[in-house]
C-alpha cells in the first residue's frame, strides 16, 4: 500500500466562496482522516480505539462524502471528491487489516520473564526473592544506564539484597 498523506487535500479554488456547510463538512472530514491518521502513525494500538476510527471513517466520513456528492455543488468537486474517496477507503483498509491482524494473533510463543522469583522456605517473614542472573547482568549493562536504586525499587526488594546478588553473580 501507497504511504498515506497526513490531510486530505484541500478544496480546489472556487470563484465564488464554498458555502459554509461545505466548509464545515470539510473540517469535519479533515479532522476525522487526521485523528485516525494520527492513531495509524502511533506504535502500539488499542483494539477498541480502531474500532471506534473504523466506525467513524465508515460511518461519518463515508457518509459526508456521499453527501457532498449527491449536493448540487457536488459535480464541481469530481477530482478532490474521488481523491478524498480513495485516501479514506486506503486507510480504512489499512487500519481494517492492523485490527483483524491484532484480534487474531496468537501469543503462545511470547516468553514474558520473570526477573525476580519468591520462593516460600517455610519459614516466618517475607518469602526469599531471587533475582534472575541473566536479567541483571543485562539491566546493570552500560546501554541500559539504570542506577542499583532505581532497579531495586523496579524489582521490589531492598537496595543491599541487589548488592549481594550483584557480588555473588559478578555483575558490576
Amino acid at each position: 500500500m501507497a504511504t498515506l498523506p497526513c490531510a486530505i487535500p484541500p478544496l480546489p479554488p472556487n470563484a465564488t466562496p464554498w458555502p459554509a456547510n461545505l466548509l464545515i463538512t470539510y473540517d469535519t472530514l479533515s479532522d476525522i482522516y487526521q485523528h485516525a491518521m494520527q492513531l495509524w502513525r502511533q506504535e502500539d494500538h488499542d483494539p477498541l480505539c480502531l474500532e471506534y476510527h473504523l466506525g467513524s471513517l465508515q460511518g461519518n466520513a463515508m457518509h459526508l462524502l456521499e453527501a457532498i456528492e449527491a449536493d448540487p455543488i457536488g459535480p464541481d468537486l469530481t477530482q478532490w471528491l474521488t481523491r478524498t474517496t480513495e485516501l479514506v477507503g486506503q486507510l480504512y483498509v489499512a487500519i481494517a487489516c492492523y485490527h483483524d491482524n491484532i484480534c487474531n494473533r496468537v501469543d503462545k510463543n511470547v516468553y514474558i520473564p520473570q526477573p525476580v522469583m519468591e520462593v516460600h522456605t517455610g519459614l516466618r517473614g517475607w518469602p526469599k526473592k531471587i533475582i534472575n542472573a541473566n536479567f541483571l547482568k543485562e539491566a546493570m549493562s552500560n546501554s541500559q544506564q539504570i542506577t542499583r536504586t532505581e532497579l531495586a525499587r523496579i524489582l521490589g526488594v531492598h537496595r543491599n539484597t541487589l548488592h549481594l546478588y550483584m557480588r555473588q553473580h559478578n555483575v558490576e
